[in-house]
């Protein structure tokens, strides 16, 4: 099975509290494990110990949490969330199986593809970020990556059968996204 990743680029350090807690949703009932290590005190800390992500990622940092659960439009399991900083800038990277589209009909797996980009796409506009990539891991080979939000478009990146490109220039427009 391959994972798919989300990575949200360049976000600013100031969203961070309100962007994963509030817009992502998490909470600490769905967070199996974290880790944030402060060099500084030389002290590791959980994603719910007091601290502020603004804080702690305003010097070059990473961090992670393992989610049991996160919507992101569609109810996703067992996500690995990445963050890590540099300049007031943030880059988010979450990692699931893809079997959150398996075992589904083509109209299951069309419906759950608009809901995701839709959510995207209202984070895009609700934060400032320069973009958010979708792609296979790892999101850094360029080959992988399925498309990119950013701008207010949506470029499809791979040619997999033009199911993709077809449900993007079809069903999903920003228009839509409020």
């Amino acid at each position: 099975m391959d994972n798919i990743e989300i990575l949200i680029s360049d976000i600013a350090v100031s969203s961070l509290n309100n962007f994963l807690k509030n817009s992502l949703g998490v909470v600490k009932a769905n967070v199996i494990n974290s880790h944030f290590f402060n060099d500084k005190s030389n002290e590791d800390f959980e994603f719910f110990d007091e601290m502020n992500l603004t804080e702690y990622y305003s010097e070059t940092r990473t961090g992670n949490l393992f989610i049991s659960k996160l919507t992101l439009g569609i109810d996703i399991s067992d996500v690995m969330i990445i963050i890590s900083s540099e300049n007031m800038k943030a880059d988010i990277e979450l990692s699931f199986g893809e079997d959150v589209f398996e075992n589904s009909s083509e109209n299951e797996i069309k419906s759950k593809v608009i809901k995701l980009v839709k959510f995207l796409q209202v984070l895009n506009k609700e934060f400032p970020m320069d973009q958010i990539t979708v792609g296979f891991e790892p999101i850094s080979d360029t080959e992988l990556n399925l498309l990119v939000i950013n701008n207010k478009e949506i470029c499809v990146c791979t040619e997999m059968d033009d199911i993709l490109s077809n449900l993007i220039k079809n069903d999903i427009c920003w228009d839509e996204v409020d």
